[in-house]
């Protein structure tokens, strides 16, 4: 536990106390005063659906404890994190170069015929597959081949894992190989992938990272299996998901946050004009280009074009169906949930709306420090990194711990 912090093991949530599982700075404070942040709670508390013998979570997953994040003091502000973790160029050190040279391009085939890009990293030493093997998830309009995906990937596979990073559908600029598109409120891809790596990859061990859209996907797939999931899906970590994804949407539309949303729509417009030209069925999808050159928001962009593609009465059906936090509770895997609570554009409220959801689930754990940003986490120097592949990326790394612990 970090500076300040209060344990509670009763159970029960304590006014002015952080609940196990809520991780913030040295000496940092709730966000709420006289609140708990929302955290984990100790044993013998269960949601809904978890009866019988076999049903308590993994002891591992309790004594896990997140290390405290210290932000870059030069990047403490949470746009100078959000962005900074975007744009500064990724250059793995030769720690990695294992990593690089084991990868291998594979095409996935989804239950209605379209397909997706996977990149597998796997370890040469074990072809029997007794190393368990993570999945890459990423965000909206992310691909393989982002940064923090590339940085997951590799750490998983010097902490011991094989590693996989999926493209979602078009993503990647693979527009040609599928008709439809991804929908955050969908999770088809996420539950297609987990099986092929297990069915016909051999797998009997998978644990699963999703970050932004792909960590609130991969969270709609956990609650979506509840209290059956696959005896194989052995644990997750999900980096700034947006929960409520209405609320990030109205986020985007205040202040500088505006950039943000440009940036989204600038990427949409290209993935529709590419799709007109390469998918299958192209032609299909250019009255909603046309539409596109007039929209102005993600929200509207949701309104008119991704809410009637995805077949949604509105775009306000499309967020209800795809947020996961009303349905937190329901998740029986081992869960790292890490979120910044200056987020620019998911707004941390999310979280403590759905506090109790959260608190009440023993499946849970969360890490919730004051700073950070978007996907961003950029450590200070000197940051302790207790192990090789650490580096100044704090949520990589808590992620790749977690993991490692609980599998």
């Amino acid at each position: 536990m970090s500076g300040g912090e209060t344990q509670a093991r009763s159970g029960a949530m304590l006014p002015d106390a952080v609940v196990p599982g809520a991780t913030l700075g040295a000496g940092e404070t709730p966000a709420v005063p006289g609140a708990a942040v929302p955290g984990v709670v100790g044993p013998g508390v269960v949601g809904p659906g978890v009866v019988g013998p076999g049903s308590a979570p993994p002891a591992a997953l309790a004594a896990f404890e997140p290390t405290a994040f210290e932000p870059h003091p030069r990047l403490a502000h949470a746009h100078l994190q959000t962005i900074f973790g975007e744009l500064w160029p990724r250059r793995l050190p030769a720690l990695h170069d294992a990593w690089r040279a084991a990868c291998r391009r594979e095409i996935l085939t989804l239950p209605d015929g379209d397909r997706v890009v996977a990149y597998f990293h796997l370890h040469p030493d074990d072809p029997g597959r007794q190393r368990p093997v993570v999945l890459h998830l990423h965000g909206l309009e992310g691909s393989a081949e982002a940064s923090y995906q590339r940085g997951l990937s590799a750490k998983t596979f010097a902490a011991g894992f094989h590693s996989v990073r999926l493209n979602f559908r078009n993503c990647g600029d693979h527009e040609e190989l599928a008709r439809g598109f991804y929908f955050g409120a969908r999770t088809e891809e996420v539950e297609s992938a987990l099986g092929h790596l297990h069915r016909d990859w051999g797998f009997e061990r998978i644990l699963c990272t999703g970050v932004s859209l792909g960590g609130n996907m991969l969270l709609h797939y956990l609650a979506d299996v509840g209290d059956r999931p696959p005896p194989w899906l052995v644990g997750a970590a999900a980096v700034s998901p947006p929960i409520e994804m209405s609320d990030t949407c109205e986020a985007l539309a205040q202040g500088w946050n505006r950039i943000y949303d440009l940036f989204f729509m600038a990427l949409l417009y290209r993935k529709l004009a590419r799709k007109v030209r390469l998918s299958p069925g192209g032609d299909e999808i250019r009255p909603y280009l046309r539409i596109c050159r007039g929209v102005r928001s993600l929200r509207e962009f949701d309104e008119r074009i991704t809410a009637p593609l995805g077949g949604y009465e509105s775009g306000a059906a499309y967020y209800r169906a795809g947020s996961s936090g009303p349905r937190l509770d329901f998740i029986r895997v081992p869960t790292l949930i890490v979120h910044a609570q200056d987020d620019p554009f998911l707004p941390f409220a999310m979280f403590e709306r759905h506090g109790e959801r959260i608190a009440g689930n023993p499946w849970l754990r969360t890490a919730f420090p004051r700073h950070g940003g978007h996907v961003g986490f950029w450590s200070a120097p000197g940051y302790p990194r207790p192990e090789p592949w650490c580096d100044e990326r704090w949520s990589e790394n808590e992620a790749v711990r977690f993991l490692r612990a609980i599998s």
